[in-house]
């Protein structure tokens, strides 16, 4: 039986395919949305640091998430992948 996914993966996984985004989430963006369904409202730099904490130490089996700078470089990007995809 297949583990249910975490939230944050889902919405990174998601995001390309809905057409929300041509490469992936912004890493601003996901720790917001995040922080919304949970109900908190001030959000600061622990936020992000936990959301990377859990990224790393709960990484979603078969897949690779990667944390990397936009295109402009003005965001950073959450992308997620297969693994190996990154190697191809």
């Amino acid at each position: 039986m297949e583990m249910k996914k975490p939230d944050w993966f889902i919405l990174i996984e998601r995001w390309v395919p809905e057409g929300m985004g041509e490469f992936g989430v912004t890493l601003p963006f996901l720790v917001g949305a995040l922080a919304l369904k949970a109900g908190d409202t001030r959000l600061n730099s622990s936020h992000v640091r936990t959301l990377l904490e859990k990224i790393i130490a709960s990484p979603v089996h078969g897949y690779v998430t990667e944390v990397s700078w936009c295109a402009n470089g003005s965001v950073p990007l959450a992308v997620e992948k297969r693994d190996g995809a990154f190697f191809r």
